[in-house]
């Protein structure tokens, strides 16, 4: 059973979080160490099996011993743990079967997924026109007019709509 608080992503205070977890004594003293600090954090207990935590934090947490709490950075917030209780519940081939194939199944959708938008980036061709377009060097970025054009019948709404913004 755990007992863990996540805290926003892009808090700098690795090093002050991880002294406090250090000096605390419960999850109510960082709680209110972060109140303070006016972090934005959540509080989450209950019990969660091994396929149910990130990979690169189960060493981590297999690690520890009841009753210890530790301060764990992840790729996104950075978490501080309390490990109530641990039991070792060996899981029978039948019902692992299931569990690993969904496992594998999602790496290797994310594998895909992540090829398929590297080909994209790789393919894609991006050219700024107008204002956007980039000005030779030296030269005076055009003013803007008053005034939008009046819309004329042979413009597209798109057209219409993108000039009523500038």
């Amino acid at each position: 059973m755990l007992d863990e608080i996540a805290v926003a992503p892009g808090q700098q205070l690795a090093a002050g979080l991880r002294e406090q977890v250090g000096r605390s004594r419960s999850m109510q003293d960082v709680a209110a160490w972060l109140k303070g600090k006016d972090v934005k954090f959540a509080e989450r207990r209950g019990v969660r099996a091994a396929e149910q935590i990130p990979l690169e934090v189960l060493p981590k947490l297999q690690a520890m011993k009841d009753g210890e709490i530790q301060e764990i950075d992840g790729a996104g917030p950075a978490y501080v743990v309390h490990m109530l209780a641990s039991r070792t519940a060996p899981v029978d081939e039948a019902s692992a079967i299931p569990r690993i194939q969904q496992f594998l199944f999602n790496m290797r959708s994310s594998e895909a997924i992540a090829s398929q938008m590297k080909q994209i980036r790789e393919r894609a061709n991006i050219q700024y026109t107008g204002e956007f377009a980039a000005a030779p060097a030296g030269a005076e970025p055009a003013a803007k007019a008053a005034t939008p054009d009046p819309p004329s019948p042979e413009k597209s709404g798109v057209e219409r709509g993108i000039r009523g913004l500038r």
